[in-house]
């Protein structure tokens, strides 16, 4: 028994040392969108499926379009890599496949206005995301999209920028960028690592008071 519970214990603190989502490279399937659109186009959050060797890693999560310049059908899948938001190297990936060129304050930009979806009216919704998909089409040589509201909330992500974002933490912020020639790349986020540490000492916790049963039986 000895091995056995020192096996649940180490399984139990590598949970909380692990990634969120383990697997790369992924699947990921985009499952629907949210409804709402603007001058013919889905904004907001669109859902998504990842999976990794015929495992579902995460199903139905949110996720964050970023890349206007490439059209996918609700039901594809394409491969992706996840990648931290703020590594420089996941600025390359993003500009490449764009063919652009992409830092990670524009990221962080898109991050930012991503976060306010949830806290702004739907009527919002169509001029914070052509604010997301403007900081990447200018490099790409196509025009601005010139919805209604986007100057506002172009000012606004750069006002955000200016003031380090008020101290936004993004380390939870992950890029899934296509491997291949078909997909969109998206922003999403994995859960958080208090959730991972709440989980993981609960399963330290039973293995304790399982112990504890056990010697005075």
């Amino acid at each position: 028994m000895k091995l056995a519970r020192s096996l649940f214990l180490a399984a139990a603190l590598g949970l909380a040392a692990s990634p969120a989502w383990a697997g790369d490279p992924y699947t990921l399937t985009l499952k629907g969108v949210n409804g709402h659109n603007d001058n013919g186009v889905y904004d907001g959050a669109y859902y998504g499926k990842l999976s990794s060797g015929g495992t579902t890693v995460a199903d139905n999560f949110s996720m964050f379009c970023i890349d206007y310049t490439h059209d996918v059908s609700i039901g594809s899948s394409w491969g992706v890599t996840q990648t931290s938001l703020t590594d420089a190297g996941t600025a390359t990936g993003v500009g490449n496949y764009m063919g652009t060129t992409v830092s990670v304050a524009d990221l962080k930009k898109a991050a930012w206005l991503a976060s306010q979806f949830s806290v702004t009216d739907p009527s919002q919704w169509g001029a914070i995301h052509a604010a997301i998909w403007n900081i990447f089409l200018p490099a790409n040589g196509q025009p601005d999209l010139t919805w209604a509201g986007v100057d506002k909330w172009t000012q606004l992500a750069n006002d955000a920028a200016a003031n380090n974002f008020n101290g936004m933490d993004f380390s939870g912020w992950v890029v899934l960028t296509p491997t291949g020639n078909y997909g969109q790349i998206q922003l999403t986020t994995t859960p958080e690592p208090a959730t991972m540490l709440l989980l993981s000492t609960g399963l330290v916790g039973m293995f304790f008071v399982s112990a504890y049963r056990r010697r005075l039986s």
